[in-house]
């Protein structure tokens, strides 16, 4: 993991113009806990933030719009987090297609970090299919509900190569395999 974590920090900084290599250092050493290394990757990755990349790049460019939600929360001030997440939120009518899709499943699982099933499922419908299902099948899983999750599931077993293994533990196995 460390080596994985140097590589993409190396990447990054060869390309400090590129705003996947920068959102992915970012990614991946917040997700590690190294805040402090993922800053300046953090704020490359907010300069290079544009219409373009919100089009091109819509689940990074909404993973980018959550971060605070998740530092915030992270740091303990759970006031703020639920602040900025529900700012965020009231901008998903702004927004349409793929990039409404990533903003709405960035948004639900920030209400689910926080214990907003409610809100997280909220958030998840605003999404088109197939991310509205799969993020509802995955907020059904974390009640342990396998049928819902199935019944949300059989909506969409085409789409079953983008979450093989939510299919396979939702106990749709042969879409899974498929």
């Amino acid at each position: 993991v460390n080596k994985a974590l140097d590589l993409v920090a190396f990447r990054a900084e060869q390309y400090p113009s590129e705003f996947e290599a920068n959102v992915r250092a970012a990614q991946m050493l917040t997700s590690a806990g190294r805040d402090d290394a993922a800053a300046v990757f953090v704020k490359r990755a907010q300069g290079l933030t544009s219409l373009e990349t919100g089009r091109d790049r819509p689940s990074m460019s909404a993973w980018m719009s959550g971060l605070p939600v998740f530092l915030r929360g992270r740091a303990g001030d759970a006031a703020e987090a639920a602040r900025i997440l529900d700012a965020l939120e009231r901008t998903m009518n702004q927004k349409l297609g793929l990039e409404r899709d990533a903003l709405s499943t960035t948004i639900g699982f920030a209400h689910l970090a926080m214990g907003r099933r409610a809100e997280a499922e909220r958030a998840f419908r605003a999404a088109a299919s197939p991310s509205r299902q799969l993020n509802l099948a995955m907020l059904a899983l974390t009640r342990d509900d396998e049928e819902e999750a199935r019944r949300w599931l059989r909506q969409i077993p085409q789409f079953s190569a983008l979450r093989p293994s939510l299919f396979a533990r939702a106990g749709l196995e042969a879409e899974a395999l498929r």
